[in-house]
């Protein structure tokens, strides 16, 4: 049994005076004790009794009522075990801080077995006994005066919310006003009526007068308004007095500067609650306003000259002016619109349907259809149309116009001009016709061009085959020297020809650059080696060759055209030197991943060009100068030619020289990068090398298609020393009929002959007209059709290749190579 005398030293030990917590000393201890048990189970608080690790080993029943455990449950239970909000790692911390403290007091929330939380406040004591540490903690459920804290928490916050709305609700009034009069575009002032001090002037009243109202105080009313407004002052003043009320008036102001500008008043006199008349005045600065109507006078006199000079202008061009209303169909003409439909005023009923009545039958469809899509906004009104005057004269006239819409976007007005465009209608078909005729003389050209190319190439094909044959046969010295000779002039007619044909397709535009694979460095050493053959035995001039990282490198681009340009500019070179040497230059000077620039240099010790011939040496029919002319020959068009070659290829070229002692032509070039590995690529062009060698192709038959018996002639000697065996026709029909009756491994094609040409011919052997095993035999085209695009024609008819005539035998055994199987 516990002694009070333990009791008392227990409660003094929690802070409590002995006076104030010694129990009725009538009560025993046992009496005092049951009381004491009473009184903690009939508690409203919950009250625990807990050991140092949190395990409670008493609770009174309110704890069990708000927990909704059974005491049983509870006891020996620790907090976290039925108080999720309570983790059990915060323990500790809340063990030493009691023990330290003795007594905490604290508020917080408690978690119900429903899981329901409410507000709770916790008063605990730390208690040692008998070398035990306890904790006594009494909980108040606070649910009802938190409830009442926010109930009265919110009330002050609508209160607050209230006040400061109000508060703000006047703070924009007076801020709306406020920026209302300063924003205004007037100036607004208020003076005493007494004595005509100002009380407030607004932003603008400040800004047009220059004076802030602490300097118009202390100013006197004659230094802003000048003396000679004084007696129209006193109306003012007298009007207010009796009205209440003056103006609106104007007079001027004198600014702060100095000068003077207008002024338009006007005011209202208000008597204040302190019994005090007030003058508040609405003044404008209408400076401006003076200078608009300055402006509008000179702008009506402009209006009216501008009117009579558009007068002026309408009669001199003939353009009429109309104006329709579409709600009431009447549309009116100014006096050219009845010169341009040649009508009287008296022949025009003013309405829509007269305009319809005056356009050609054929055009008022389309006329009305454009006004239509106008009104509509899906389009303009701006046709072209025939009107029939009276008399029965056609015009051509155009229209256009604008479409006025009401605030709805609905088309009301349109109003428009006429002028008669029948002369344009008449130059246009004029040119139209002489566009027509140029063209057709053009085709012409083109044509006559074509079929001179093919007449010329046609007894050429004879002569320089002729003279190739000629070349392998058993010849003296002399007739070699003689054969040379004539194969050189054979030559130069071939180049002159080019170059005219060139030249040809370089003016109608359609010169094109190919496209292919090719080995740079095997080019220009097959240029220069093909060159080299026009220097004779006993010159004393030397070709040197010098290229730079061009081995094995193969570009994309169109080699024909490269050995052009080198042909061109060593010829030249070696047609002015006399002595020396001729040395070209080669290289790549920059390149990407998709492209690389290449630079040739020809240089020469010939005879030099003067200076002031440097400018037009690559204009068309152009030398240096007229002896060069007639003592080394020449169209005056290879150097022009190559210009335009460069420039095609992405490139351009420049020369310098100095007279006597040599000329140097430089070119640039721009060329692709294949993509696809070359190795393969390479392998192919050292076998065709090696077939380019091949002197015989074997016990091999091919069929030779051409109605020129010359042609035939040379083509048969050039096959034969080859080792080729030759059948002849004349035209397509007899080459499908041979290959139905004979075994042949090639087919050479003429393209212009009689009955069935070379192309009719080809596309019916592809079909199987000479038999299935001949739908895939070579066939390639040998013709004297050389100009832009019969390549293309020829390869598109179902040809597999193509030679150009004049035959050379190295580009016919080359070709050969490729299609025949070499044994």
């Amino acid at each position: 049994m516990t002694k009070s005398s333990d009791l008392n030293v227990t409660l003094h030990a929690l802070g409590h005076h002995e006076s104030s917590s010694i129990f009725p000393s009538e009560l025993s201890d046992n009496d005092l004790l049951s009381f004491l048990k009473i009184t903690t189970e009939l508690a409203a608080d919950e009250v625990f009794w807990m050991r140092s690790d949190s395990e409670i080993f008493y609770v009174n029943n309110a704890a069990c009522e708000k927990l909704g455990y059974p005491r049983e449950k509870l006891l020996g239970m620790k907090v976290w075990e039925w108080d999720p909000l309570f983790p059990q790692d915060v323990w500790p911390a809340f063990w030493s801080e009691l023990k330290a403290k003795q007594h905490v007091d604290f508020e917080t929330q408690h978690q119900n077995q429903q899981g329901e939380t409410f507000p709770v406040r916790i008063k605990g004591h730390f208690l040692h006994h008998d070398g035990e540490e306890f904790l006594i903690a009494f909980v108040s459920d606070i649910s009802d005066i938190k409830s009442k804290e926010t109930a009265l928490k919110r009330q002050s916050e609508q209160l607050e919310s209230l006040v400061d709305k109000r508060t703000a609700e006047l703070e924009r009034e007076k801020r709306k006003f406020e920026e209302f009069v300063n924003l205004a575009p007037i100036g607004i002032a208020i003076n005493r009526f007494d004595d005509g001090s100002f009380q407030y002037i607004n932003d603008e009243f400040a800004r047009f007068t220059g004076h802030s109202i602490d300097e118009l105080n202390r100013m006197d009313y004659w230094q802003l308004t000048p003396k000679k407004y004084e007696e129209q002052e006193h109306k003012q003043i007298e009007s207010m007095q009796k009205t209440g009320r003056y103006g609106p008036y104007e007079k001027e102001y004198i600014h702060r500067a100095g000068h003077c500008y207008p002024v338009r008043l006007s005011g209202i006199k208000i008597r204040e609650q302190d019994g005090h008349e007030y003058i508040w005045s609405v003044v404008q600065d209408i400076t401006q306003q003076k200078e608009f109507e300055i402006d509008i006078q000179k702008a009506n006199e402009r209006a009216q000259a501008n009117a009579f000079r558009l007068k002026l202008a309408n009669d001199s061009a003939g353009i009429g002016v109309w104006e329709w209303d579409i709600a009431t169909n009447e549309l009116v003409w100014d006096d050219w619109m009845y010169r341009l439909y040649g009508l009287d005023r008296n022949q025009f009923s003013g309405a829509y349907e007269a305009w319809e009545s005056a356009v050609h039958p054929e055009d008022i469809d389309q006329a009305k259809h454009k006004l239509e899509e106008a009104i509509t906004g899906l389009g303009v009104y701006d046709p072209e149309f025939r009107v029939v005057h009276p008399g029965g004269e056609i015009r051509f006239i155009k229209a256009t116009a604008e479409v006025l819409r009401d605030d709805k976007g609905e088309a009301v007005k349109m109003i428009g001009v006429n002028y008669d465009i029948t002369d344009q209608v008449n130059a246009i078909e004029h040119l139209a016709l002489a566009k027509q005729e140029a063209e057709n003389a053009a085709r012409a050209k083109s044509d006559f061009l074509a079929n001179m190319s093919h007449e010329i190439r046609t007894p050429m094909n004879g002569v320089v085959g002729m003279l190739q044959v000629l070349r392998g046969t058993q010849l003296t010295p002399q007739q070699h020297s003689q054969l040379d000779i004539a194969i050189s002039s054979a030559d130069s007619l071939l180049v002159l020809l080019n170059d005219i044909l060139d030249f040809s397709k370089i003016e109608a535009g359609k010169l094109n650059i190919e496209a292919i694979e090719f080995n740079l460095a095997k080019q220009i050493e097959g240029v220069v080696s093909t060159v080299s053959h026009a220097i004779p035995d006993d010159s004393e001039v030397e070709l040197i060759l010098k290229t730079s990282g061009l081995e094995d490198l193969v570009v994309l681009g169109d080699p024909v055209r490269l050995r052009q340009v080198i042909t061109n500019l060593v010829s030249n070179a070696i047609k002015f030197t006399g002595s020396g040497s001729i040395t070209i230059e080669a290289g790549v000077i920059a390149s990407n991943e998709n492209t690389l620039s290449f630079q040739c240099k020809v240089s020469d010790t010939g005879i030099g060009i003067e200076p002031q011939q440097l400018d037009t040496l690559f204009d068309k029919f152009t030398q240096a100068d007229s002896s060069t002319t007639r003592k080394f020959g020449g169209t005056g068009l290879g150097l022009s030619i190559c210009k335009t070659l460069c420039e095609l290829m992405n490139g351009n070229i420049t020369a310098s020289s100095e007279p006597g002692k040599g000329t140097s032509v430089t070119f640039e070039l721009e060329f692709g990068i294949p993509k696809a590995n070359t190795s393969n690529r390479d392998s192919k062009t050292e076998l065709h090398n090696v077939r380019e060698a091949v002197k015989n192709f074997g016990e091999q038959k091919v069929l030779l298609v051409d109605d020129n018996m010359i042609n035939q002639l040379v083509a048969e000697h050039m096959l034969q020393q080859m080792g080729i065996s030759v059948d002849k026709c004349v035209n397509g029909r007899e080459a499908i009929e041979a290959l139905a009756n004979e075994t042949y491994a090639l087919v050479l094609m003429d393209c212009q002959m009689p009955e069935m040409d070379g192309y009719e011919a080809t596309r019916r052997i592809r079909e199987g007209e000479a038999g299935q095993q001949y739908k895939q035999i070579p066939i390639v085209a040998m013709t004297a059709n050389a100009m832009q695009g019969d390549r293309e024609l020829c390869l598109t008819a179902g040809m597999d290749d193509y030679i150009a005539k004049p035959v050379e035998e190295k580009l016919l055994r080359s070709t050969l190579a490729k299609w025949l199987a070499v044994p």
